[in-house]
C-alpha cells in the first residue's frame, strides 16, 4: 500500500513565505543590504515561515516603495534576470490586490452613505420594520 504523505505537504503561506523571502534575497543582494538570518533560513526550508509572512510581506512593500522609478527599473523590470520577473510579477499582484481594496473600500463607503441618507429620510416605524427584516433573513 502506497504511503499519503499529503499531510506533509507545504501550505499556501508556508510556500509563499518561501517566495517571498527568495524576492527579499534577491532584492537585498542588488541593493547591497544584509540579509536577515531568519529570511535565509525560511528561504531554505521547504515550510518556509508562515509565521511570519505579513512581516516579510511589508518588509519587501516598504523597501519597493522607497525605492527611486530608476532603481525599481533597473533591480525589479530587468527583463534578462529570471529574479527579477518573479520579483515583479509578485509586486504587480499586489499592487493590484492593493488597488481591487480601495476601489471595494470606496464602494462601501459610498453604499454606507446612500444607506444612511435613505434612512434618514424613513420614518422611525419603516426603520424599524426594515431592521426586523433585515435580522431575520
Amino acid at each position: 500500500m502506497p504511503c499519503n504523505s499529503e499531510y506533509m505537504e507545504a501550505s499556501y503561506d508556508e510556500k509563499e513565505s518561501r517566495e517571498v523571502c527568495k524576492h527579499i534575497i534577491y532584492l537585498y543582494g542588488k541593493l547591497g543590504i544584509p540579509i536577515p538570518k531568519s529570511v535565509r533560513n525560511a528561504s531554505e526550508s521547504y515550510y518556509g515561515d508562515a509565521r511570519r509572512l505579513g512581516d516579510y510581506e511589508k518588509a519587501l512593500m516598504n523597501k519597493l516603495q522607497d525605492m527611486s522609478e530608476k532603481e525599481i527599473d533597473s533591480i525589479v523590470y530587468n527583463a534578462k534576470s529570471r529574479e527579477a520577473r518573479a520579483l515583479a510579477n509578485w509586486y504587480e499582484d499586489v499592487m493590484e490586490s492593493l488597488q481591487d481594496e480601495v476601489k471595494r473600500a470606496r464602494r462601501e463607503s459610498e453604499l454606507k452613505k446612500k444607506a444612511e441618507s435613505l434612512l434618514s429620510k424613513m420614518r422611525a416605524e419603516e426603520v424599524e420594520i426594515l431592521k426586523n427584516y433585515l435580522k431575520d433573513n
